[in-house]
């Protein structure tokens, strides 16, 4: 596999991906998991959206824009929930 390039999986170093600063994105969700573990953290009336990634080279920001309109498919989620 290929490790996602806004991800670690190390504080105290690069592993598995090209780049030299540690970035400290450590947990990784899908927007099934996401809104799981938001409810089972005490939220509520959970929505979650698609957001596009600032990195993505030019040719494909309009992938990656359409991308963000089903958030499964989306390289950022975004997370709006009330606390129980």
């Amino acid at each position: 596999g290929v490790q996602p390039v806004f991800s670690e999986v190390s504080l105290r170093g690069i592993h598995g991906r090209p780049g030299s600063e540690v970035v400290g994105h450590l947990r990784l969700y899908t927007a099934r998991a996401l809104r799981s573990f938001l409810t089972a953290s005490g939220f509520t009336d959970v929505t979650i959206k698609g957001a596009p990634f600032h990195g993505v080279p030019r040719p494909l920001r309009l992938v990656d824009r359409a991308a963000c309109a089903v958030p499964g498919a989306a390289s950022i989620l975004l997370a709006h929930a009330r606390r129980r």
